[in-house]
């Protein structure tokens, strides 16, 4: 299959649109993982994490790489890619190819299906307990039948995978942090088990600091409010995260939080705050402010950038998302040197967003996000945060915080 080094990047970035994570610079081994999962369960060809880190030029690799014809034959099939040059795809010998190999695993899957649907239903995954809040312990037991692939743990807050043979039916896992997750049980080609929630909530309101980067997100920074809080403002500044620990010449990220069951509905609220952020953190070039409201379905989210970094933004309604690399998203741009009041508002599942008074995006979704959860901010480099109010549609109190 020969296809030009042209045609080869739009496959790439055709794959990346199609798996809607946003800008594959951004993409954590968690995401290379799930991409390889949805490649293999839609083209059923298997391409390692590794490839495509090379791939997406997470990797250094020589100028003279390219992917293998099989793994090119894959990302198409998983991307829907339409050449806009003509022969690609369309050699009756590789389309005699393609026809073959789906032939071949359509034999399979009918020989193999009575054995793997043993796996799924015999396969559970049930949590125990969980103990603490915010940082908290969840206990689960499970059980796997005798299965050819490894089978691994997945406790659904970025971490690792984890080998259930290591463990004798029983497992905990530390979340370092609060929200609503989703565990279960599955191979490096398919999930085996319906997901788990776990639900890690707060005391209140909290804060913490972690670094950016994957290899370094494993511990998180408790920064007390009541040391960070002048004025009726929230500021972690440079010098009390340093005091935390903090390597101050990394990208660092720095969260508020407060998670707690409300039974009040997801898809009717408002959110409102005023915000910045710092002006320079060694290796930040582009700052942001994520508002998110998580229910027991789904969340809304809204990524506000700085001038110049809309590529950057991003936006989650309920089972709509996107990301400012694939979307016009520059209405999310303030200016982050400066104060900025915004209200997200939910009515009945259709979403607008003010900033200073202004609306300046509306959208709707389908699918609710049931009842809320908790509320986070989240800032790229260290942010100052004057309020929050997240209330009802009668203008009830969910989650207020004036910090004063």
């Amino acid at each position: 299959m020969q296809i030009q080094e042209g045609n080869i990047k739009k496959i790439i970035k055709q794959t990346e649109i199609r798996f809607g994570r946003g800008s594959s610079g951004k993409w954590r081994n968690k995401d290379f993982e799930d991409l390889s999962f949805e490649i293999n369960q839609k083209a059923k060809i298997l391409i390692s994490p590794a490839t495509l880190k090379r791939i997406f030029g997470k990797v250094k690799i020589s100028d003279a790489y390219t992917p293998q014809e099989s793994t090119l034959k894959a990302l198409i099939i998983y991307s829907g890619y339409t050449p806009g040059s003509p022969g690609i795809l369309k050699n009756r010998w590789l389309w005699l190819t393609i026809f073959t190999v789906l032939s071949i695993v359509i034999l399979m899957w009918f020989f193999n299906n009575d054995s793997k649907t043993n796996v799924l239903k015999n396969s559970k995954l049930e949590l125990i307990k969980v103990e603490g809040s915010g940082p908290a312990s969840a206990y689960f037991i499970y059980d796997v039948p005798e299965s050819k692939d490894s089978v691994f743990l997945n406790f659904g807050d970025g971490s690792d995978l984890i080998n259930s043979a290591g463990f004798d039916k029983t497992v905990s896992h530390f979340y370092g942090y609060p929200g609503y997750f989703s565990a279960d049980l599955q191979t490096r080609k398919e999930v085996l088990t319906e997901p788990v929630k776990v639900f890690i909530p707060t005391r209140g309101w909290q804060a913490l600091c972690h670094y950016f980067e994957n290899e370094l997100i494993d511990r998180y920074y408790p920064i007390p409010l009541q040391d960070n809080t002048k004025d009726g403002i929230f500021h972690g500044s440079r010098k009390n995260i340093v005091s935390l620990g903090i390597d101050s010449t990394k990208i660092i990220v720095v969260r508020i939080d407060n998670y707690q069951k409300t039974n009040k509905p997801g898809d009717s609220f408002v959110l409102q705050s005023r915000f910045k952020n710092d002006s320079f953190w060694s290796a930040i070039r582009c700052f942001s402010a994520y508002f998110s409201v998580q229910g027991t379905k789904g969340k809304i989210l809204i990524k506000f950038v700085g001038e110049g970094c809309s590529n950057y933004s991003e936006y989650v309604l309920g089972e709509r998302k996107t990301s400012g690399s694939v979307t016009d998203l520059s209405c999310f741009t303030v200016n982050l040197q400066q104060w900025s009041e915004i209200e997200i508002r939910n009515n009945n599942k259709n979403v607008s967003v003010s900033i200073a008074d202004s609306v300046v995006f509306d959208n709707v979704y389908s699918q609710s996000i049931g009842e809320i959860l908790g509320t986070t901010v989240m800032f790229h480099g260290s942010g100052s945060l004057d309020y929050i109010y997240l209330k009802d549609l009668q203008d009830n109190s969910v989650f207020i915080e004036d910090f004063e």
